[in-house]
């Protein structure tokens, strides 16, 4: 459960002044399955949206007071699962002697998630903080591209995937890979703004993760997306570097380009770090860097 109030007043015309309460609550049911060989989590959800205007909202906008307040249920459906298949040894066993001292295991996952979630018109109900979540892998396994609780995402999609790890006998994590992509199976109606004109998607382009860690404190990272025509949605590439377990430097560069969800185009250079003061503080701070928009 989760309200908020949000103030906004605006005196100078250049907006809509839109200020009001807001109250999301989650009932959430599921059943995890988890066996040796992989998982299986249905998952029932309901979910309820309030919102109502203050008086000068009211008044500015010249809403009547009978319908200054919105309330909305939508529930969700979704089924997520996963096999393991595991095998001992390196991938390049076979090849060199070398390389069968290597040891360790590989473990090959595919995964499947089914989500549904029916349209509920939102388009007289106040956008206060949602924004749109950025397109990477974990992302296709969440249960709404929205972050923020104005809007209640409608939802039908299928989303295959696949995950590649092989750690080696030291325990490092040499190659971390995946790709999945996510099928639309109805028009997309809820937006951020306030229409509801229904956006015909059919899959979210294929989407890939990549991570390796050539040595014990770092890692390399590399994630992105393609889009069904060809092109190259965003690419996402960081350095970790992790020198004891109190302390950790990231530097990374991100280029996004605009899509039909929502998304606007990015181009960032991104640092950031945690790193200890003395016994009882530490730092943590982070940056980026829009080299389009200085």
């Amino acid at each position: 459960s989760d309200f908020a109030y949000f103030k906004r007043p605006i005196k100078d015309g250049s907006a809509v002044e839109q200020s009001g309460g807001r109250l999301y609550n989650r009932l959430n049911a599921s059943y995890p399955i988890e066996r040796a060989w992989g998982y299986v989590t249905p998952t029932v959800s309901l979910q309820h949206l309030y919102t109502q205007f203050d008086e000068e909202t009211t008044a500015a906008n010249q809403i009547p007071k009978d319908n200054k307040s919105r309330s909305i249920f939508v529930p969700q459906f979704s089924v997520d699962a996963a096999l393991n298949f595991f095998k001992a040894g390196s991938p390049l066993d076979g090849f060199s002697q070398k390389a069968t001292n290597l040891g360790g295991y590989q473990i090959i996952q595919p995964r499947l998630k089914y989500m549904y979630a029916p349209y509920k018109n939102q388009s007289d109900v106040p956008n206060f903080t949602t924004r749109f979540a950025s397109l990477n892998y974990p992302q296709l396994f969440e249960d709404s591209w929205f972050l923020g609780y104005d809007r209640l995402a409608d939802s039908h999609y299928v989303t295959p995937a696949v995950n590649y790890r092989y750690i080696d006998g030291k325990g490092l994590t040499r190659v971390d890979a995946s790709i999945g992509q996510q099928f639309y199976r109805n028009d997309i109606r809820v937006h951020l703004d306030d229409t509801n004109t229904p956006l015909k998607i059919n899959s979210s382009g294929t989407v890939l993760q990549v991570s390796t860690q050539p040595k014990e404190n770092l890692w390399a990272d590399f994630d992105g997306a393609i889009t069904d025509g060809g092109n190259l949605g965003y690419y996402n590439l960081q350095m970790r570097y992790q020198p004891n377990t109190r302390s950790l430097y990231n530097l990374g560069f991100i280029k996004r380009n605009d899509n039909l969800i929502g998304q606007k185009n990015l181009s960032a250079i991104t640092a950031s770090a945690i790193f200890p003061l003395n016994d009882s503080w530490r730092f943590l701070g982070a940056m980026q860097y829009d080299q389009q928009r200085n």
